[in-house]
């Protein structure tokens, strides 16, 4: 890694090796498929310990951003593009105890946007709704699709309550909740995903409030916990690849 760092300082080490990290990416001066220099080359660079540049490599690779491969090194694994599209998501996601303020925030917006679009539906509001979950379930098997359709289907929620502050929060929130939806689409069945979206495009369809906001909460509460269950086996999985590494 040919390029200037700033020595860390002691508080705050792990995130603050990230921060370099990151903007060397999204500058373009660490690139896709790069390989990092080793260990104690960047322990030097960095002026930080050992564990302290396990934690920060081993976050950046729970995320997708950097790849450990045992007995070969770190290499950049994401698009400078890819990275920049989103910026929010890395903070929140390289630390899991920060998870418990995303799920209060998805839960507290899109309860009450549920309740909302179950008091103004109409009858194309929810034809549009089962149109986005007949394509969830043919086409839920590829994730990129799945992740798409998933995502518009809430923001089509959002629409339908027919407010547009909180659409705009709820759009300014969703690289967080792609990345949310990426962790879990391969773990996941794509057939419960659909079941609970009908459970919800019901609720709205008879105009039940409470039980509209209900079921989304039901759905966010599942699907929160299928995130949590995802990122420790990624998490697990590093520290493996660390401690493998370490052995060659």
């Amino acid at each position: 890694m040919k390029v200037k760092v700033k020595r860390i300082k002691r508080k705050g080490i792990k995130d603050k090796i990230i921060e370099q990290i990151v903007l060397l990416i999204t500058n373009g001066k660490l690139k896709n498929g790069e390989k990092l220099p080793p260990e104690p080359i960047l322990m030097q660079q960095f002026g930080v310990g050992r564990s302290s540049l396990r934690e920060a490599i081993g976050a950046l690779s729970l995320t997708g951003v950097l790849e450990v491969k045992p007995g070969r090194g770190t290499y950049v694994s994401i698009l400078p593009e890819v990275f920049l599209a989103k910026p929010l998501s890395w903070g929140i996601m390289t630390q899991l105890h920060k998870l418990e303020g995303l799920i209060e925030v998805r839960t507290v917006l899109e309860v009450g946007i549920a309740g909302l679009a179950a008091k103004k539906a109409n009858e194309e509001d929810i034809a549009r709704l089962r149109k986005n979950t007949d394509e969830l379930r043919t086409k839920g098997k590829n994730n990129k699709k799945r992740v798409r359709l998933d995502l518009l289907f809430h923001l089509a929620i959002a629409e339908i309550g027919r407010n547009k502050l909180l659409f705009r929060f709820l759009s300014e929130c969703s690289q967080m909740m792609r990345y949310w939806r990426e962790q879990i689409a391969s773990s996941v069945p794509c057939d419960t995903v659909v079941s609970q979206h009908e459970n919800i495009i019901n609720a709205i369809a008879t105009h039940d409030i409470e039980k509209a906001k209900l079921a989304m909460r039901q759905h966010i509460e599942w699907s929160s916990d299928e995130l949590s269950r995802a990122l420790l086996i990624r998490k697990e999985a590093s520290r493996k690849k660390c401690l493998a590494d370490e052995t060659l």
